[in-house]
């Protein structure tokens, strides 16, 4: 099978990712914003609504979002984002072991998921997240052509 999604379907990428809470909150509230390039309560630092996108076209140097910021290397340009579908749900098991367990869907990893992951390489909050577990799972299209590509020999 194709790592570009070929014959159909899609790939799904999931990460349980653990937030190392004491360093974090070390931090002052308007530089964890810096690094996330969100206000805590989910809005942008450019004053755009929760709901709605940053305008990042007005900002080009970054003076309210910064350029090295989480959301604006993950999707540096928010006319043409990522080929992906993702979400995020947060997690609490008690005894400092918080995070995130994110999913995301696309039809070509190279382009979905590893192209954001490339962007985000040494980005300033990497040093507050430990992967801890996920794995990358083919979620098949309908019906069963697709199980017949993979049993055919070509």
């Amino acid at each position: 099978m194709s790592p570009h999604g070929r014959s159909g379907g899609s790939y799904q990428v999931v990460r349980i990712i653990r937030l190392a809470t004491e360093l974090w909150d070390k931090d002052s509230v308007d530089e964890q914003e810096r690094i996330t390039g969100r206000r805590r309560d989910g809005r942008w630092l450019d004053g755009a609504p929760v709901d709605e996108q940053p305008n990042y076209r007005a900002d080009p140097r970054g003076s309210l979002t910064p350029l090295d910021s989480h959301v604006r290397l993950a999707t540096p340009d928010r006319r043409n984002p990522a080929p992906l579908v993702r979400r995020g749900y947060s997690y609490d098991r008690g005894d400092g072991d918080t995070g995130l367990v994110f999913s995301c869907f696309q039809r070509d990893l190279a382009d979905g998921f590893e192209a954001v992951q490339k962007r985000l390489e040494g980005e300033s909050m990497a040093k507050y997240l430990l992967t801890t577990g996920g794995g990358y799972f083919f979620v098949p299209p309908p019906g069963d052509a697709w199980a017949e590509a993979l049993t055919s020999v070509r």
